[in-house]
C-alpha cells in the first residue's frame, strides 16, 4: 500500500511538472502568435502604402513615351537641318565655283582682271572694252597677257603661258595656235596706268630691264605670235594657270580699272615643270621668270645629286643615330610648318618650297608667328657659316644634294598673291588639314606669316660641294 502511495506522488509529481512545462510552452507560443500578428499587421499597412502609390506608376509611363517621341521628332528635325546645311554649303560651292570660273574666263578672254569676291554688273561693263573672244586681234594694256583662242576650240584653249614682270621692255602676248589660222596682238601704251612701288628687295629690276625700260617705244606695235613648232609654241594648259593673280593692294577695289591698274605691275609666279602633273611652261628662259619648285631642286642648284636612298646618304655623311631618327622622323611631322634638321655642318628639308628668282634663291613657307620664331631662331643657331642643303623629294621618292649654302633670313614681300592660282592649290594641298580656302583667309588675314629663308652662295662653296658630290656618288 505504501508503495502505491509514493508511486501515485512520484507520476503527480511529473505531471505537474509537464503541466508547468506546457505552460511555459503556451506562453511563449503566445507571444511569437503575438509578435507575428503585430508584424502581419505592419506588412499589411506597408502593402496598402505601395498599392496607394502606384497609381503614378501609370503617369510616369506615359510621360516617358512622350518624351521619347519628342526626342525622336528633335532628333529627326536635327538631321534635316543639318542636311539642308549641307545642301546649301554645296550650293554654296557651287556658285562660288561658277563665280570663279566666270572671272577666270573674263580675266583670260578680255585681259580684265575681275576682283575677288562676287561678279558685279560694273565688272562685266568694264570688261567690254577688252578684246573679245574671236576677234581679229586683242588689246594688250601694259603687264597683262592678252589670250587669242579659237572660236571653234572655245572650251579648250591652248595657250603659251609667260611670266609678266613690273619693269619687263615688251608683253608676250598668249596665242592659241590652230592650222590655217594666226592671230596678231597689239600693245598699246599711249597711257600708261601709273606704275606702283615695286615688289621691293628682291623684287626688283636688273640693270637690264632697266635700260630696256628706257627705251621703250610709246607709239603701238605689233607683235607676231610664235609659230607652231618653236619651243614658244602653244601647248594643252591647265586653265588655272592663266588666271591673273589677287592684287597684294588692299581688297576693297573702287572700280574695275583701280583693279586692272593695280594687277598690271604684278609678277606672275607658276609652278616649274615637273612640280606637278599638269604644270607646264613653255618660255623656258630663266633670266625674267620667278618660279616655285614643290618637288625637284631649282635651276639655280647647278651641282645637284640624287635621288639618293637614306641608307646611302647616313652612310657616306657618317651620321650619328640621333640624326639618323630624327630624320628618319621628319617626314612623319605636319606639313603646315617647314620641316627642317640641322646637324653640325648639314641641313635637311623635307618637301620645302623653293622660291626661284634672277637675284636669288629663297625656301618659302607659311607659319604662325611663333613657330617662324622658333624656326629662325634655329636657324641663326647653325655653328657653321654654310651648309651642306639637302632636300627630301616625295615625288621623287628620294633625296637630293642641292649644294652649299650660307642660310639667312631675308624679308621679300609675300608672294603668295602673284602665285598662280594652280599653284597656290597644290601648295595648299600639300599642307596637312587644311583646305585652299582656309589656306587663303589665314594668310590674308595675316594669321600665317610668310617666312623666307635665303640660299646664298659662299666662298669656295663649289669648291666643297663638288667634293661633296664625289663623296655621294663614289662606288
Amino acid at each position: 500500500m505504501a508503495t502505491t502511495t509514493a508511486q501515485t506522488e512520484s507520476a503527480f509529481k511529473e505531471l505537474s511538472g509537464v503541466a508547468g512545462k506546457l505552460t511555459d510552452v503556451r506562453g511563449r507560443l503566445l507571444s511569437s502568435f503575438q509578435a507575428l500578428e503585430k508584424e502581419n499587421a505592419a506588412l499589411k499597412q506597408r502593402i496598402q502604402e505601395l498599392e496607394s502609390s502606384t497609381g503614378d506608376i501609370p503617369r510616369l509611363r506615359a510621360e516617358n513615351k512622350a518624351l521619347a517621341m519628342e526626342l525622336l521628332r528633335r532628333e529627326k528635325a536635327l538631321a534635316e537641318r543639318e542636311a539642308r546645311v549641307s545642301e546649301r554649303e554645296a550650293l554654296d560651292r557651287k556658285l562660288q565655283n561658277i563665280r570663279r570660273a566666270m572671272r577666270d574666263l573674263l580675266s583670260e578672254q578680255n585681259g580684265v582682271y575681275i576682283p575677288t569676291g562676287d561678279i558685279r554688273e560694273e565688272d562685266l561693263a568694264s570688261s567690254s572694252d577688252g578684246a573679245g573672244v574671236g576677234s581679229g586681234s586683242a588689246t594688250v594694256r601694259p603687264g597683262q597677257a592678252s589670250v587669242s583662242r579659237n572660236s571653234s576650240r572655245s572650251s579648250s584653249p591652248q595657250t603659251d603661258v609667260t611670266i609678266i614682270h613690273d619693269d619687263a621692255p615688251s608683253v608676250r602676248s598668249s596665242a592659241s595656235v590652230s592650222q590655217g589660222s594666226t592671230m596678231a596682238s597689239t600693245l598699246v601704251d599711249s597711257n600708261p596706268p601709273p606704275q606702283p612701288a615695286g615688289l621691293g628687295s628682291p623684287f626688283s629690276e636688273t640693270r637690264t630691264q632697266r635700260q630696256a625700260r628706257g627705251g621703250l617705244n610709246p607709239q603701238p606695235r605689233n607683235i607676231t605670235p610664235p609659230r607652231a613648232g618653236t619651243q614658244a609654241a602653244a601647248v594643252k594648259m591647265n586653265g588655272s594657270l592663266l588666271t591673273p593673280p589677287r592684287t597684294l593692294s588692299p581688297r576693297h577695289p573702287s572700280t574695275a580699272e583701280g583693279a586692272r591698274n593695280r594687277i598690271s605691275s604684278l609678277n606672275l609666279i607658276e609652278l616649274s615643270p615637273g612640280s606637278s602633273e599638269v604644270g607646264r611652261s613653255v618660255d623656258e628662259r630663266t633670266a625674267s621668270r620667278w618660279r616655285i619648285h614643290l618637288a625637284k631642286p631649282p635651276r639655280s642648284a647647278s651641282l645637284v645629286a640624287g635621288p639618293l636612298l637614306f641608307s646611302v646618304l647616313a652612310d657616306r655623311l657618317d651620321l650619328d643615330d640621333d640624326t639618323i631618327f630624327s630624320l628618319d622622323s621628319l617626314g612623319d611631322q605636319t606639313s603646315d610648318t617647314l620641316r627642317l634638321q640641322i646637324s653640325g655642318e648639314y641641313a635637311f628639308l623635307h618637301d620645302p618650297n623653293i622660291l626661284e628668282s634672277p637675284s636669288g634663291t629663297y625656301v618659302v613657307d607659311w607659319g604662325r608667328t611663333k613657330v617662324n620664331t622658333k624656326i629662325t631662331n634655329y636657324i641663326a643657331s647653325a655653328t657653321r657659316p654654310a651648309l651642306h642643303t639637302f632636300m627630301y623629294s616625295s615625288k621623287k621618292n628620294g633625296w637630293f644634294y642641292l649644294g652649299m649654302y650660307k642660310w639667312s633670313i631675308a624679308s621679300i614681300r609675300t608672294v603668295w598673291d602673284v602665285l598662280t592660282p594652280h599653284a597656290q592649290r597644290t601648295l595648299a594641298a600639300r599642307r596637312t588639314g587644311t583646305t585652299f580656302e582656309e589656306l587663303d583667309r589665314l594668310i590674308r588675314s595675316d594669321e600665317l606669316q610668310q617666312l623666307t629663308v635665303e640660299l646664298g652662295s659662299t666662298v669656295g662653296s663649289v669648291t666643297r660641294a663638288q667634293n661633296m658630290i664625289a663623296t655621294l656618288t663614289r662606288p
